[in-house]
């Protein structure tokens, strides 16, 4: 497994249908919240103050490399305007930033950095670096 993490943080081509699979994920879930909460993607951007281009782009996977992965702010806010209860407000942040889940079970197991990073790298997300 390490030989596939590459520490110049170049994405390779393969990662694509795993990046692919998350941004659809994000959009499929988004949408059917959406719909069960009889809320427009314009509804949704008004309450969570997040631009309807950042939640158009949310909502509207065509695999086009378009797509975003949100980043924490505009995850907490559309998780925060959507989940009614703590559960579902993780569930949904952890939808749009599947790399804090991923780091917060790594942090409780006490998995090394490099372990972390592969996971992250492997699922083409953006890994842990020194800023």
């Amino acid at each position: 497994m390490a030989s596939s993490y590459n520490p110049t943080n170049q994405r390779p081509s393969n990662n694509s249908k795993k990046k692919q699979s998350y941004k659809a994920k994000i959009c499929e879930t988004l949408n059917k919240i959406l719909n069960e909460r009889n809320m427009s993607p314009a509804d949704l951007a008004r309450k969570s103050q997040v631009s309807k281009a950042t939640i158009s782009r949310l909502t509207n996977y065509r695999g086009t490399g378009n797509e975003i992965l949100p980043n924490e702010k505009t995850a907490y806010s559309v998780a925060l305007t959507l989940g009614r209860t703590e559960k579902e407000r993780k569930m949904i942040y952890h939808t749009l930033r599947p790399q804090a889940a991923i780091k917060a079970e790594a942090f409780r197991k006490g998995m090394p950095i490099v372990d972390v990073n592969i996971q992250l790298y492997n699922m083409g997300l953006p890994t842990l670096n020194n800023d």
